[in-house]
């Protein structure tokens, strides 16, 4: 019963979002920094995304060095062609800040 919960995700719900930031990309301090920098823009981009969406972002080894907005330019663009392929529309406005 308790695997059929986790796998039961309800239509009207808020998207979900996945971090996978394995141990190659950098020590304890790195790999938390760049999860914190995705859990900021999945809620800065999170409109753009279908409710019963799952999103996992996966860090690769250079995502340590990226800056900010490079990683925004990187979601933001991958959060867009979620939205076109679902065919959903936004209120999002790119570069508004909520």
């Amino acid at each position: 019963m308790r695997s059929q919960e986790r796998n039961c995700h309800a239509q009207d719900s808020e998207p979900r979002l996945g971090l996978a930031v394995s141990n190659s990309v950098g020590k304890a301090v790195v790999r938390n920094r760049i999860k914190r920098r995705f859990r900021t823009l999945g809620r800065e981009y999170s409109d753009l995304i279908p409710p019963q969406c799952d999103v996992v972002l996966r860090a690769k080894k250079g995502a340590a060095q990226a800056t900010f907005s490079s990683l925004e330019k990187q979601i933001c663009s991958l959060f867009y062609r979620i939205q076109e392929r679902t065919g959903r529309q936004s209120s999002h406005i790119e570069g508004e800040s909520n």
